[in-house]
C-alpha cells in the first residue's frame, strides 16, 4: 500500500471512530439524564444502570489512546520517532505498551503531587 494511501486510511479510521465514539457517548448520556426521572422502587437496579452508563463513558477513553497509538503510527511511517514531546516528555509519550510505563500507584501519586515528585519514587 502506498504511503499516501495508508495516511489516508489511517485518517478513515479516525473519523469512524470518532463517529462511533460520540454515538456510544450520546447513547450513554442520555440514559443516565434519564435514571433521575425513572419511578421505581427498586433503587438497585437504577443503581446498577448509573453504573452501566458509567462504565460505558469510561470506556470510551479507548478512542484518545487509540488516535495516540496512530499518530505515533504514523511518525513512524514518516521515519519520525514515536513522540516529539515537549516539556516532561516522560508524561507526553501517549500509552505505554502493557505492562511498561506508570503503574496505577503512580498515575494516582500525579494527581496527588507534583508531577516531578511522583516520578521521583519510580
Amino acid at each position: 500500500m502506498r504511503k499516501d494511501m495508508t495516511y489516508l486510511e489511517l485518517n478513515a479510521l479516525r473519523c469512524d471512530m470518532r463517529r462511533a465514539t460520540d454515538a456510544i457517548l450520546g447513547a450513554a448520556q442520555a440514559g443516565l439524564s434519564r435514571l433521575p426521572e425513572m419511578e421505581t422502587k427498586d433503587d438497585a437496579s437504577v443503581e446498577y444502570l448509573s453504573d452501566l452508563f458509567c462504565a460505558i463513558l469510561e470506556a470510551c477513553a479507548f478512542e484518545d489512546l487509540a488516535n495516540q497509538r496512530l499518530s505515533n503510527l504514523e511518525r513512524a511511517l514518516h521515519g519520525l520517532p514515536p513522540s516529539a514531546a515537549t516539556g516532561d516528555g516522560s508524561l507526553m509519550n501517549g500509552p505505554a505498551p502493557h505492562g511498561r510505563g506508570l503503574d496505577q500507584a503512580a498515575a494516582d501519586a500525579l494527581f496527588l503531587e507534583s508531577p516531578s515528585a511522583a516520578l521521583a519514587s519510580d
